[in-house]
This record gives structure tokens, sequence and C-alpha cells, in this order.
């Protein structure tokens, strides 16, 4: 699930940016030997990110079209019991993919990196949070931020589903940030 309800948190610029890193997740869900019925919630077409996602590619309210779109929250469609919001600001660790759960990414981009948005969204909703486990696995380089693309947090979860090896998975993150 992607949770497109930031669009008020984000400047036209991140929204931009925001919808290319959705249009890239859209095309690495659909060419992965194992891809996510991936379902786009929260979303309001008149906003920033999907008035530019729409630019990007035109057919995507069709109902033809291989992505689920929904103005609902991911609450009113899925059983909350297994929901469980990505957010790197949290404290639990996800250590195993747990096939059962829905894991959310937040459709955020904050070039500030200012406020943890998601953090209190999903203890807002009392959804069980976890975060990825790039520093069991990582060495980081000096000055090099922890923050990742929507796009690369959805190639990790697409190996890890697929692979269940976090070694493998965590190739996505770009090498210019580790030691």
């Amino acid at each position: 699930v992607i949770d497109c309800g930031y669009d008020d948190a984000m400047s036209t610029r991140e929204a931009k940016l925001c919808a290319k890193q959705l249009m890239l997740c859209f095309a690495d869900n659909r060419g992965h030997l194992d891809p996510y019925d991936l379902h786009f919630c929260n979303v309001k077409y008149d906003l920033k990110t999907m008035t530019e996602l729409n630019k990007f590619i035109r057919p995507i309210r069709e109902n033809w079209f291989p992505l689920h779109l929904h103005e609902k929250s991911y609450l009113d469609i899925f059983p909350r019991k297994n929901l469980v919001y990505l957010t790197p600001h949290c404290r639990e660790t996800l250590t195993t993919f747990n096939h059962d759960d829905i894991y959310i990414i937040g459709a955020l981009v904050d070039r500030s990196g200012s406020e943890p948005l998601s953090l209190a969204k999903a203890k807002n909703e009392k959804l069980r949070m976890a975060k990825l486990p790039l520093d069991q696995y990582l060495k980081w380089g000096t000055g090099s931020t922890k923050s990742l693309t929507l796009d690369q947090v959805l190639k990790i979860m697409l190996d890890i589903k697929l692979t269940n090896d976090w070694n493998k998975a965590l190739v996505h993150v770009p090498k210019r940030k580790l030691m």
C-alpha cells in the first residue's frame, strides 16, 4: 500500500519528485518477478502529487489500468490487524517479512527531513510500525543520510518478499551512501 495522504506536507517541488518516485514504484513493481497487488490509498485527484502523476501515466485512472487507486484510507479497505506502517522513525525493526502483513509506504518527499510525519500518522491510527533493518546490514558513509526514495523502499520490499534475504534486498540502497 502506498499512502498518498501527504500532499499538504509537501511543496510543489516535493510533490513533483514524489510523483516521479511513484511512477518508478509502479514500473518497478510491474516488472518484478513477484509483484505486489499495488494499492494507492488516500488519493486526492485534484492535489499536486496525483496531478503530476497523471502527467507521467495518462491512463492511471482508467478501470483497466493495473493499479488500484482509492480515495479511501487503507483503514477502510484492509484489516487493521494486518497493517504495518513502514517508518524510519520508529523503534521496531522489521526482521522478517510476513506474507500476511500489508506494508504501508508513505508517499512523502521531505527534502528537509524535518518531521517524523509517518510515525505520527501510524501512532495516531494505532497501527503497528516497523523500520527497515538498515543499520543491522549496512555500514553508512560519513555524513550520508539514511533517507531512501519511495522506489528504493519498494524495491527492497519486493526483494525481501521474493528472497527473504536482507542482504539481497538491501542492494537497492545507493552505494554512494555506504562505506
